[in-house]
């Protein structure tokens, strides 16, 4: 069965041939082909071959399968209408960064944003782990007041509600350690 060769397969072939300093009919005789066959090849004047062909190519120039057959949806255009603020700040972002093209200002945005929601992920990881130092060395100084035990249950009750805190053995804590102060008292 025949597929549809891509022009750019057949431009590459011709380039690798040339790089290896081989001509048509070396690379002909390998293949197996008749010479007028693999010069009609290079000049794609054939754009269907066979499948067996195109292996053998393939197979010969150290090339993929897929790249060498014609993919119709390749060529499809997708259009998409921006709305006009975006795509003046596109076009502002294209001549401010030199870029050649307003397909690599979209992709510079787009780069910029995901390179952005990185850092902003890494913003979040250390507030989180700030926040746990801080919990930490608060509950830690918490269990140093002398004070009420109410005020200490209180607002541990906020920092479970706030935070995730697991109160419970705070308060426990706590509440031993009051124990502990009453009976050095007596």
């Amino acid at each position: 069965m025949k597929k549809e060769i891509s022009e750019s397969f057949v431009i590459d072939c011709k380039n690798k041939r040339k790089k290896r300093g081989m001509t048509q009919r070396e690379v002909s005789k390998k293949l197996g082909w008749s010479l007028s066959k693999y010069q009609r090849f290079e000049a794609f004047n054939s754009k269907h071959i066979g499948e067996e062909d195109i292996i053998s190519l393939c197979d010969f120039f150290e090339v993929d399968v897929s790249y060498a057959v014609h993919d119709s949806r390749k060529n499809i255009n997708t259009r998409v209408r921006l709305p006009k603020k975006i795509y003046d700040n596109i076009k502002l972002i294209q001549s401010s960064k030199d870029l050649d093209t307003f397909t690599e200002a979209i992709i510079f945005c787009l780069n910029d944003y995901f390179n952005n929601l990185d850092l902003a992920k890494q913003k979040y990881e250390i507030m989180e782990y700030l926040e746990e130092i801080i919990l930490a060395t608060y509950s830690k100084d918490l269990k140093n007041i002398y004070g009420d035990v109410k005020k200490s249950k209180h607002i541990l009750n906020y920092l479970s509600d706030k935070y995730g805190f697991n109160t419970e053995e705070e308060i426990s804590e706590l509440e031993y350690m009051d124990k502990k102060k009453l009976n050095a008292k007596v």
